[in-house]
């Protein structure tokens, strides 16, 4: 699961400001946003995305659904790594209102809520403050779509991302119009599109860590734990082992 935190990299800890840094940042929320709408907000039940990485792991991701839960609306990612033990997801919207002196930008964030794992036929359930406390750890490893990562104010502009507009073809045969963003310092890169489930398309690190879709689908994905499973989940106990009393289980991918 934290490889899944660190690899989503859609955009960067750094916001960019002043002439063409500004034109960047703008196009960059605006890129963001549409992925959060388009490929979480609007996705249907059953829309999945396969991965692999450079070892030839594969990773599945399911669209699991919305629920209505204390007031506000959950969405549900069920992932599992090769045939390892399935973890699935729930995250919340968030608007996130950044200004830059005479600009204010609303950045459209996910906020993961809770999370299930099997656990002896049924389910076991790590709850909000445990796993917020996990994300506050991985800290400036977040991308800035996900609620706790930081948005840098006063901007910096030092390091300007090369955006390039791309037709993308993945291994199954099927096209994407993608974004690709590079860094200007080290040439990573990662490869984005809100036409594809939870938007990320390939994220290449360049220190070895490298995670590109080689197939997705809008529909007929299946998850391992169903509404049943999540009712009667067990609440995860309480043990010095991680932040907030909960140790992750070792199942986790």
């Amino acid at each position: 699961m934290r490889r899944w935190f660190v690899l989503w990299a859609l955009l960067t800890g750094l916001m960019l400001h002043g002439g063409d840094c500004y034109t960047v940042a703008k196009e960059l929320h605006a890129l963001q946003n549409s992925i959060v709408e388009r490929s979480y907000e609007a996705l249907r039940p059953g829309a999945w995305a396969l991965y692999k990485d450079l070892n030839g792991n594969r990773v599945r991701a399911v669209f699991v659904g919305r629920e209505r839960r204390e007031g506000q609306t959950l969405y549900g990612i069920e992932i599992s790594m090769g045939r390892g033990a399935p973890v699935q997801m729930w995250v919340r919207l968030v608007d996130k209102p950044v200004a830059y002196e005479s600009h204010r930008l609303i950045f459209k964030t996910l906020e993961p809520w809770e999370l299930y794992v099997p656990f002896q036929g049924g389910a076991m359930r790590i709850g909000h403050e445990a796993l917020a406390a996990y994300m506050r750890m991985l800290g400036p490893e977040l991308s800035t779509i996900l609620t706790p990562a930081e948005i840098v104010v006063p901007p910096r502009c030092d390091r300007v991302p090369k955006v390039e507009h791309v037709t993308h073809t993945l291994p199954s045969g099927k096209k994407v119009e993608a974004t690709k963003i590079t860094d200007s310092v080290n040439g990573a890169y990662v490869l984005v599109s809100p036409e594809v489930p939870f938007g990320m398309v390939t994220v290449d690190a360049r220190d070895g860590a490298r995670q590109e879709m080689t197939d997705f689908g809008h529909g007929g994905g299946k998850v391992q734990i169903d509404a049943a499973m999540r009712k009667q989940a067990m609440p995860m106990p309480v043990t010095p082992g991680f932040p907030g009393g909960a140790p992750m289980p070792r199942s986790l991918p």
